[in-house]
């Protein structure tokens, strides 16, 4: 159908996630969280994720947020949004663009546009 539900569990950690299509979107979005460790907090994390496919062109975009339970209570954020065209049978260009920050270290924070090109024979 048009609705995926998903959730699965082990002895630290648990996630679960959903999806639904209909007239050209799609929306995903998901949990986890991991339990903590003798040198790491308890980590959750839950993000989303949206496609919108029109004829040959499709749009996407991309939200994840996810927190550690340590002295710093670190934070992480990351977004993103692109495009996609098909310009011939297996042959699609694709734009991105994104966006991180680390709240406890500003060395891996920043932001990346990328291009590419993708041909399937």
């Amino acid at each position: 159908g048009n609705i995926t539900v998903m959730a699965q569990s082990n002895e630290t950690s648990t996630v679960a996630g959903a999806s639904f299509s209909a007239a050209g979107f799609k929306i995903g979005m998901g949990s986890r969280a991991t339990d903590s460790t003798a040198t790491r907090g308890k980590i959750t994390a839950t993000d989303i994720g949206v496609s919108y496919t029109m004829g040959d062109i499709m749009f996407v975009a991309t939200s994840a947020k996810g927190k550690e339970a340590n002295a710093a209570n670190r934070k992480d954020t990351y977004s993103n949004v692109g495009v996609s065209y098909t310009v011939a049978p297996g042959v699609i260009a694709m734009v991105e663009s994104a966006n991180y920050d680390r709240s406890d270290n500003n060395t891996n924070d920043g932001s990346s546009t990328w291009f590419g090109v993708s041909i399937d024979f």
